[in-house]
């Protein structure tokens, strides 16, 4: 029942948490 695009979401949302520390 895991959805491929619910993980690819996530992976897209951890790398904009460390571009926005990195920016930051």
């Amino acid at each position: 029942m895991h959805k491929p695009l619910r993980k690819r979401g996530l992976y897209v949302f951890l790398s904009f948490g460390i571009i926005y520390l990195e920016l930051g």
